[in-house]
């Protein structure tokens, strides 16, 4: 669901009327104004005309955000309902999304008991000391052939996209989102059709592949037959002699 995987941070839109504003919440009520506002914005000019009240900035709704009115028997429908309706006349939302919104188009999380990658990555017969060397940065520096025996079982055949991603796409094609940060690897953002210029990797991607030598960059697609064989990929700009 949504509502379990993404995590979505509001931000003040202050043209949008319907930002200001979250539903009531008994337990958290919005402080009245001060006297001292109050006063300022009453006073007059010595000649009798009211000065122009002191127009209070646009705030966005404040945190924090109840999903429930009555937490003890949460309802997925009523949670899911107070989402939608703190989404609308949003704009400039910022998404932070995590491996939860692939797992369902059958890409294992990293720590998941019993089924993320860690605890069912056989590291020994890659030849590591533990499951994490297979991302460890300065195991791949020293030998690359562990990552590219194991890596094309990053590239499942038959992905798609999620209602996540899918969800990531509405928002963008209505105007709404400023930025997605995800810490997934696989591309799906922009698989879904999510806007380039609107996702940060914050880890990376599979769907782009960059020599450590030279810097250049190619699309996966490049160098996907040596990761099928279970190959090390060499630069075409570099010296591969050298590795």
């Amino acid at each position: 669901p949504v509502s379990d995987a993404v995590s979505v941070a509001l931000s003040s839109d202050h043209n949008s009327p319907s930002s200001l504003s979250s539903p009531p919440n008994p337990r958290y009520p919005t402080p009245a104004p001060s006297g001292r506002q109050s006063d300022r914005a009453k006073t007059k000019t010595g000649n009798g005309r009211a000065k122009t009240a002191n127009k209070k900035k646009s705030r966005p709704a404040r945190p924090p955000f109840p999903l429930y009115t009555a937490p003890s028997t949460p309802s997925f429908d009523e949670g899911f309902s107070s989402v939608a309706n703190l989404l609308i006349g949003r704009r400039n939302i910022l998404v932070l999304a995590g491996a939860g919104i692939s797992v369902s188009c059958g890409i294992p999380d990293f720590r998941s008991r019993g089924t993320g990658l860690y605890a069912t990555l056989d590291a020994k017969s890659l030849g590591l000391s533990s499951p994490e060397d297979l991302f460890d940065l300065e195991v791949f520096r020293d030998d690359p052939r562990p990552f590219y025996n194991f890596a094309q079982n990053l590239y499942p055949a038959g992905i798609k996209p999620s209602i996540s991603h899918n969800f990531l796409k509405l928002l963008d094609e209505k105007g709404m989102l400023l930025r997605v940060y995800t810490q997934n690897i696989d591309g799906l953002e922009r698989l879904a059709g999510v806007s380039e210029e609107r996702v940060v990797h914050a880890h990376g991607s599979l769907r782009v592949a960059e020599c450590m030598k030279c810097g250049e960059r190619c699309g996966i697609d490049v160098i996907m037959d040596d990761v099928k064989k279970g190959a090390v990929p060499t630069c075409f700009r570099s010296d591969s002699s050298k590795g």
